[in-house]
């Protein structure tokens, strides 16, 4: 677990960060309160070890991974605790560079890890998610990808013209129940517009799949195009088409 041991540094983080502290001094990203008990108890923290048994349940569920593209398939162990490590590994960066007073944009959002606090206080392993600059995989010469993707890494994070891509998975158990909606609202005013400065987010999803596009409509990204995009060695290699959206803000 990430922790932040100094009472002086946590102090400072939380007056220069949206984050908070838990009992165990690992920070997290609260939810705002709403009607319903179970949204207002979530929380963005970073990944655990711990999770990884969840992670691979849940990335091997047809209900999960025939909506996803990049994780592999069959999910297995050794790729949780890869993509955990990293992860961590991404927050503790984070940490030690606050720890410097070096206060400069963050590279995506290391709080990956959708957790709910139960009344007795233990907390449940919901989803995940990915904070990360646009990679371009709709521009199918690899020339000019390769090219455009050069020039939007050499941006600083704070750069008005840097856009950004969200992605997202749940524990299927907890759909239906408003979750990535929540989730998504709260990411984008909590923390990618206050830390990140963004300007403009782009997402995909499959065409047909009606319940993610209703999550990012929900939050004011339009639909702008389609694209087909090649869904991996692992699921085969097909390509398939997919809705792009996008979000943006005036500065």
């Amino acid at each position: 677990m990430i922790t932040v041991t100094s009472p002086q540094l946590r102090e400072s983080i939380s007056s220069h960060t949206p984050l908070q502290f838990d009992s165990s001094n690992s920070p997290y990203l609260a939810f705002p309160t709403s009607s319903s008990p179970f949204l207002s108890s979530l929380r963005l923290t970073p990944p655990r070890q711990s999770d990884a048994s969840a992670l691979v349940s849940t990335l091997n569920s047809p209900l999960v991974y025939k909506s996803l593209r990049s994780p592999p398939y069959p999910y297995l162990p050794h790729h949780a605790t890869a993509v955990i490590g990293m992860g961590m590994k991404a927050a503790q960066a984070l940490i030690d560079q606050w720890e410097r007073n070096d206060w400069s944009t963050p590279e995506g959002c290391p709080l990956n890890t959708i957790r709910a606090m139960r009344d007795d206080g233990e907390e449940v392993w919901v989803g995940a998610l990915g904070v990360r600059r646009w990679p371009f995989d709709e521009v199918v010469d690899p020339v000019e990808k390769e090219e455009k993707v050069r020039e939007m890494m050499a941006r600083k994070a704070e750069d008005p013209e840097v856009v950004w891509t969200v992605g997202f998975y749940i524990d299927p158990t907890f759909n239906g129940r408003g979750v990535m909606t929540q989730v998504l609202r709260t990411l984008i005013d909590s923390y990618m517009i206050p830390a990140l400065h963004a300007t403009k987010i782009r997402a995909t999803v499959y065409v047909g799949n009606i319940a993610s596009r209703r999550v990012f409509e929900k939050n004011g990204f339009e639909l702008v195009g389609t694209a087909w995009v090649n869904e991996g060695e692992s699921r085969g290699g097909k390509m398939r088409e997919e809705w792009w959206f996008e979000w943006s803000r005036e500065t």
